[in-house]
């Protein structure tokens, strides 16, 4: 297709590296509640994950994140939670690609 050779065409060799960046999603989300302790998940029905901007940030800047893989209850379930339901995930990722913007 024309219009991505274009695109790719006018990327610097570190914005393509970048994009070929993929990390968890655990890298760039925060917990709240009590989440202290020797693990993860020391209080299970307050630590709840969300997503931290700055070090989302941190990685849109310093490394051109390309995506994000997997979810941030894929260690386990927090308390009765077992993950996002399709809305929160679509909120998270909206979030995320309006600070990538």
């Amino acid at each position: 297709d024309d219009d991505v050779r274009e695109a790719v065409s006018a990327m610097s060799i570190e914005q393509k590296v970048g994009q070929m960046t993929q990390i968890d999603i655990s890298q760039v989300v925060s917990y709240t509640g009590n989440c202290k302790g020797g693990f993860l998940w020391a209080d299970r029905r307050s630590c709840q994950p969300e997503l931290d901007r700055q070090k989302l940030r941190t990685w849109l800047s310093q490394f051109g994140l390309g995506s994000l893989l997997n979810s941030p209850y894929a260690s386990g379930c927090v308390g009765s939670v077992c993950g996002w339901t399709a809305a929160q995930f679509r909120a998270f990722v909206r979030e995320v690609q309006l600070e990538a913007a």
